[in-house]
């Protein structure tokens, strides 16, 4: 097989492997892959549609915002598209993203930072102060419209203080907190229903629910972090004081005049994460001057005057002792592996969900294999690795 026959394959496999990756995430509430093996996997994929650009579909994964729509909201369309921001990994990468603003915009010297909340985006529209709709992000360009479910979280206002007159929209991020999430679940499975994966999917599935009764149940919180059109200000910090004079809740950012000073705050955050109490994977990085966020402007997916620093899933590796099969009030059937006990994140893990059956054979898993558990975002552990080469003999 010549490099491009080898390369075509290669460009085959990842295209269904993101599709995938992506359908799951979105519509199903299951991560069958980390984000870093995501966001690498979508890297190859760009090199290898630059290297060939007649293989690059209009629809390719490079191109498209993941999409949380579904059939059972009326669609409303965004004034200002709602697009993802592009993930880095380390502080060459994060290096990279201020040196190619910089080049675009030399007075770009000033950066907010944010703690990057593992939840759910969503747009909040007001008219004259009072919250008359809320979206969700939906493809980027248009959301599902789900206001008498976001009518019912409590740390969202519905009458805003000092608010300017006319339209307002206010974007944030709906989570929910680690204690929540476990008392959700353990009241799930007394009631023998499915449990979920991790609050951020917990909350993805709660705010489609369709009856705002039943969402109000769940325990939901929302954070304040950003707003799209001209109010005039003039710094991104600017607004998140305007946000939490208007009733928000805001998250804590800090200011930052280089890639050194960025990279402490990310050592910061990343420290204190444990004691929050609530999902967060990575940090937020953000032209503060919002005339040169103009400016630079955006791509098909991605702002240019922001990027997230991902903070590494830490990964421990242990063996397969047995596999569990928890049956719940519908019939459905979710398999669970018991592990030999591994620290992970602070905790000593037994226990790691394999979702479906699906997941089981995507990972070829059989007991007694070497695997490699990530919490990351992720609550409960899970598996997203099989040492083929450890596999027992027999087994």
């Amino acid at each position: 097989m010549d490099q491009k026959a080898k390369d075509l394959a290669r460009f085959e496999e990842l295209n269904l492997q993101l599709r995938e990756a992506t359908r799951l995430y979105y519509q199903d509430g299951v991560s069958p892959m980390s984000d870093q093996d995501f966001d690498f996997g979508l890297r190859e994929l760009v090199e290898l549609e630059a290297k060939y650009p007649d293989w690059r579909l209009p629809d390719s994964p490079t191109r498209r915002v993941g999409s949380d729509l579904t059939n059972e909201f009326p669609k409303v369309n965004h004034r200002v598209p709602m697009l993802s921001i592009a993930n880095t990994y380390s502080k060459e990468e994060v290096a990279d993203f201020v040196r190619q603003a910089e080049a675009a915009a030399p007075d770009a010297k000033e950066w907010v930072c944010e703690r990057k909340i593992d939840g759910v985006s969503l747009s909040i529209t007001y008219t004259d102060g009072k919250l008359t709709q809320a979206v969700t992000r939906g493809d980027g360009v248009q959301g599902d419209e789900i206001t008498l479910n976001v009518l019912t979280i409590q740390d969202i206002p519905q009458v805003l203080h000092q608010a300017p007159a006319g339209f307002l929209e206010v974007r944030g991020e709906v989570y929910m907190e680690e204690k929540a999430f476990f008392a959700l679940n353990e009241a799930l499975e007394l009631e023998h229903k499915k449990t979920f994966q991790n609050p951020r999917n917990t909350v993805a599935g709660s705010l489609k629910l369709k009856d705002p009764k039943e969402c109000a149940r769940r325990p939901l919180r929302f954070f304040a972090y950003h707003i799209p059109e001209n109010m005039g200000t003039a710094k991104h910090s600017q607004n998140l004081e305007r946000l939490h004079e208007m009733g928000f809740p805001t998250n804590q950012y800090w200011i930052a005049h280089s890639v050194d000073e960025i990279m402490e705050i990310a050592d910061k955050i990343y420290k204190g994460k444990e004691t929050l109490g609530y999902p967060i994977d990575g940090m937020v990085v953000k032209l503060n001057d919002l005339h040169l966020q103009q400016e630079l402007g955006t791509t098909s997916k991605n702002p240019r005057w922001a990027t997230a620093y991902k903070f590494k899933a830490e990964r421990a590796y242990t063996s397969v002792l047995s596999v569990d099969f928890q049956v719940g009030r519908t019939g459905a059937v979710t398999p669970v592996a018991n592990l030999k006990p591994v620290w992970l994140c602070g905790t000593t893990v037994k226990r790691a969900t394999l979702h479906n059956f699906d997941e089981v054979q995507r990972l070829d898993l059989r007991v007694g294999d070497t695997v490699g558990v990530e919490k990351g975002g992720e609550i409960i552990p899970k598996i997203v690795e099989v040492q083929l080469e450890k596999r027992p003999e027999g087994t």
